[in-house]
């Protein structure tokens, strides 16, 4: 499903031809992008017979390639090509419901599907896949990110490339990397980061590594996505006891981040927020950032004399602030049932964006706030000293 990044509108992902043949990689699950690569042709006229003679064609042509006759394409198809050729919007939508299965009627009776020449396709195998995926691990975004994302909570532009391969077998040999999985996310690298004019934000469904920042998330070259790709692959590896596999890489739009200075790998140390929620509603809020668990290990960098000064700074939470990030937690905590932590930051423009979540159970929390789960608490003790 492809969503505009302007308008919020759901638009069809046929008419996004930028990367060749992108649209039809069954990799490839969210994909929001401007209205300007959804432009619909003008249409011309054509009578109900040519144009039912249009789409006897396209169902043809479409049979060869999918058993399921509601995939995004075809339906792209279907409706697009109804639209372009008969201008009959309503005519679009009887022809489809003519062949429409009884699960497929319903929801389309239930979605409106256009508004202002846009046309609304949800994308029945990506969410179908999501589900099926996101079955295993609340703690990745393919379980939480598509029951938030519209909600209309600032958030980076998102795109999820699958990973059917368990890839943690690649560590002893970069060379086992599956190739058509490297060719897809660099072609949806190239699309969110317009050709590499803008650096990437890497990532997988259940860790960033921002840690190593310069070796992990942050992405600013072509020529170093397999390495940033291959060393997330080896913090998922040592992650907790067992690992975190993988289930999808998430490219996500960099977002310049009010930051003071840097810590760790070359990470940008910002203000950044976290809030615990719990049955609807916001239980605690603490800065993300502790004096005790800043580090410096990257070479060739001196972090400022006054850095917990600018901390203090970063992490001084005003009221104007707390109202905001109340309401999107409040938002967030009418969808999400149970405990879960929701994070914050703030970008050089002075939005608040939604970066993150995990369940409460397994987030940081500070030792002494009276909402830590006590098994934590002494974890949270021991990391911060």
């Amino acid at each position: 499903m492809s969503r505009c990044v302007d308008c919020l509108e759901y638009l069809s992902d046929l008419i996004w031809c930028k990367v060749k043949n992108i649209h039809l990689n069954p990799r490839i699950i969210t994909m929001d992008l401007p209205c300007s690569d959804f432009k619909l042709k003008k249409p011309s006229t054509y009578t109900i017979q040519e144009t039912k003679l249009a789409i006897k064609q396209i169902k043809e042509e479409s049979a060869a390639e999918f058993d399921y006759p509601f995939f995004s394409y075809w339906l792209s198809q279907y409706i697009i090509s109804s639209i372009q050729r008969c201008g009959d919007i309503s005519l679009a939508y009887d022809l489809l419901l003519e062949d429409a299965c009884p699960e497929f009627k319903r929801l389309l009776e239930r979605e409106k599907w256009w508004k202002n020449n846009s046309v609304k396709c949800p994308n029945y195998e990506s969410e179908k896949r999501l589900r099926e995926m996101s079955e295993v691990n609340k703690n990745s975004m393919l379980y939480w990110f598509p029951k938030i994302k519209d909600l209309g909570i600032p958030m980076p532009r998102t795109f999820f490339v699958v990973v059917k391969e368990n890839l943690l077998e690649c560590l002893d040999n970069p060379a086992k990397f599956p190739k058509s999985l490297l060719e897809t996310i660099e072609a949806v690298a190239k699309t969110v980061t317009f050709n590499f004019k803008r650096p990437l934000f890497l990532r997988t469904d259940q860790l960033s590594g921002k840690h190593y920042w310069e070796k992990t998330c942050y992405v600013e070259k072509a020529e170093d996505l397999f390495a940033h790709i291959f060393q997330l692959i080896e913090e998922s590896a040592s992650a907790d006891i067992l690992g975190k596999p993988i289930q999808a890489f998430v490219l996500r739009e960099f977002i310049e981040l009010d930051w003071k200075f840097k810590a760790f790998g070359g990470m940008p140390v910002a203000r950044e927020r976290r809030y615990f929620i719990k049955g609807g509603q916001v239980i605690c809020h603490h800065p993300y950032w502790v004096e005790k668990a800043i580090k410096f290990w990257q070479k060739n960098y001196t972090p400022p004399k006054n850095w917990r000064q600018l901390l203090k700074e970063l992490n001084t939470e005003t009221s104007e602030e707390i109202s905001i990030l109340t309401e999107y937690s409040k938002k967030v905590a009418t969808i999400m049932k149970g405990f879960w932590s929701v994070d914050f930051a703030m970008g050089k423009d002075g939005t608040w964006y939604l970066i993150d979540m995990a369940l409460g159970a397994d987030s940081w929390h500070p030792s002494d706030c009276p909402n830590c789960p006590e098994k934590l608490r002494k974890q949270m003790q021991i990391y911060e000293g």
